[in-house]
């Protein structure tokens, strides 16, 4: 069978080579292809070859004395021509990689920070391990993978799946080639972090941020080498503690939190979500608190609330009932922007995203450290926020909640949220982090 290609002769085809599939192959083939020609290149190889050739033919064994004393000669006097690395090429593309997290915090960060980089004509491609994805719109130059974490699968000891993350992560790395790689998580894994050391080409940015302390030693040490920079997104530069550990660089910037919606803009969202008319709280607890089903009964004891809750983050008892309304088409900044009030967790995204819209707030922390972490991040215990420091007191949660609702109460905490002024990190955190892409061309 004979094939035949019509070629229009007014318009020659250029080869277009967009993802450097011609130009590029997988890091797993190009270490085999160095390994290869390493080995063929050996003084032990050639010189084995001498011999085998040598068999290959019987009839120049007599020659294989002058054959091993020309190859001795052509080896002392060969010219010692270095050799030249290949070129990593990478395109114009940022891979952004969020780990799970209780209530989607490092999802929702990531999406932010790719979309205002999409504003400078860079293709992103995002990463995530959070099963909290809202639905997803379709975006021209943005893609997204969802991998599952460990902890849906009870049966798979670590090790297997960091081989299996490994694997999935470098196809990806192989297709689009990113010039630049940011990772938001409490920890690097370690199949991450072995994808992205063999790329050293590639700029690598950990954005670290949680009310979470761990032990050095728990985690992997040579994070703070393999990344470029740390990234600590805070309304205050802190002591780094990272400097002592890697030779990773530190980068401070203002908290992401993302634009405030237009006026119209959120009553368009209100109407969507049949909210209009009705003070909407917006709930988003831990799951672990034990009395969390009494705080959504009594909020829903109130006159005229509507509750405005992640999907996953409410008890199914709740789910159907005609005051609360879920949601997984929206983000948690727009639902904060939508709500009157917010009772959420210690998440430091939730708490600047409150002050940021002047939400009066109830935060229901889970523990002293927390609630210090918190008032260590702002500077000062005389927060204007209600905070409750044990939440499996009823009483005071219920007193919080009947104090939060009242009008007066919800104007002073307004008027002091205004007086802090707390500027979105994100448009200043990308331009420095497109200056270095950009400078990072091949």
């Amino acid at each position: 069978m004979r094939f035949i290609q019509i070629i229009n002769p007014q318009r020659p085809q250029e080869t277009v080579d967009e993802y450097l599939e011609l130009t590029r192959v997988s890091r797993r083939e190009e270490d085999l292809r160095e390994e290869v020609n390493r080995l063929r290149n050996s003084f032990s190889f050639q010189f084995g070859n001498v011999f085998v050739r040598a068999i290959e033919r019987p009839i120049t064994i007599p020659l294989l004395p002058f054959s091993v004393v020309h190859f001795m000669y052509k080896r002392a006097f060969k010219d010692k021509k270095s050799t030249k690395k290949i070129t990593k090429i990478t395109r114009n593309c940022i891979i952004g990689y969020s780990a799970e997290s209780p209530r989607g915090i490092h999802f929702e960060r990531m999406e932010i920070i790719l979309e205002e980089l999409r504003k400078f004509g860079i293709q992103t491609i995002h990463v995530t391990n959070d099963r909290e994805i809202r639905s997803y719109e379709e975006l021209e130059s943005h893609s997204l993978y969802s991998i599952p974490s460990r902890l849906h699968f009870n049966d798979m000891i670590p090790r297997t799946w960091n081989q299996k993350i490994e694997r999935i992560f470098s196809g990806i790395l192989d297709t689009f080639h990113p010039r630049t790689m940011i990772f938001d998580g409490d920890y690097p894994f370690r199949g991450v972090l072995n994808s992205i050391s063999l790329r050293p080409e590639m700029n690598r940015f950990w954005i670290r941020e949680s009310l979470l302390n761990f032990k050095i030693t728990s985690l992997p040490i040579d994070a703070f080498d393999t990344f470029d920079a740390v990234i600590h997104p805070s309304v205050e530069r802190r002591d780094d503690p990272d400097t002592i550990i890697g030779d990773s660089g530190t980068v401070f910037c203002n908290p992401v939190i993302g634009n405030k919606k237009k006026e119209k803009s959120l009553l368009q969202l209100r109407n969507k979500l049949n909210l209009e008319g009705k003070q909407v709280v917006f709930v988003q607890l831990s799951k672990r608190l034990n009395n969390l089903e009494s705080i959504f009964s009594r909020l829903l004891s109130e006159e005229n609330v509507q509750l405005l809750c992640l999907k996953s983050s409410t008890p199914k008892k709740y789910i159907q009932h005609e005051n609360v309304t879920t949601y997984n088409d929206i983000s948690t900044g727009e639902a904060i922007q939508v709500a009157d009030l917010c009772f959420i967790s210690p998440d430091f995204f939730n708490i600047y995203s409150c002050f940021h819209n002047q939400k009066p707030t109830m935060c229901i922390v889970e523990s002293k450290t927390n609630l210090d972490s918190i008032c260590r991040e702002f500077g000062t215990s005389n927060l204007p926020i209600v905070l409750i420091e044990n939440e499996k007191d009823d009483m005071y949660i219920s007193n919080g909640i009947e104090r939060l609702l009242n009008e007066q109460l919800q104007e002073q905490l307004i008027q002091r949220m205004s007086k802090i002024d707390l500027e979105d990190g994100t448009p200043e955190l990308c331009q420095y982090i497109r200056s270095l892409h950009d400078s990072n061309q091949v």
